[in-house]
């Protein structure tokens, strides 16, 4: 099966872009940025703790970790469960929950969104997504997992 998302194109100061897309939860709707720079998909944790349950992180992970992880204290890693991104359900999904305060202060001062997340590779990969520029959406193969 195909999900199609839509895409919002976030023109950044200096000629960067960054593509957002919806994500509800409950009675949540707020957006988060489609990273492929990010190694794990974040929420932020103040948001999300609720729909997150911790697992134990063994050495040979600690060791290998990097990126956004490494430089911020007080993160931690577990699964999602309970939300979707539009017409993806996303349950016992790998995901990091940590304070995004600074992320999120950015995304709403200059642009006026409310960022509560990053979707990073790990997701991308594991549903074959593929973002489509011409259309502004993302597309998600549900079947690819």
């Amino acid at each position: 099966m195909i999900v199609r998302i839509p895409l919002k194109k976030i023109k950044i100061p200096g000629g960067g872009l960054h593509l957002i897309c919806n994500l509800y939860a409950d009675n949540l709707h707020v957006a988060v940025v489609i990273d492929t720079g990010a190694s794990i998909s974040v929420f932020h944790e103040e948001t999300f703790s609720s729909y997150f349950t911790e697992r134990k992180i063994n050495e040979d992970e600690d060791v290998f970790s990097s990126g956004i992880s490494t430089m911020i204290e007080g993160h931690r890693l577990g699964y999602i469960s309970g939300i979707s991104l539009e017409a993806l359900p996303l349950n016992h999904e790998p995901a990091g929950l940590m304070d995004l305060s600074h992320i999120k202060n950015i995304y709403q001062e200059y642009f006026d969104f409310q960022i509560e997340g990053l979707i990073g590779c790990d997701m991308l990969d594991k549903y074959g997504a593929v973002i489509d520029f011409k259309r502004m959406n993302i597309i998600f193969h549900k079947h690819s997992f």
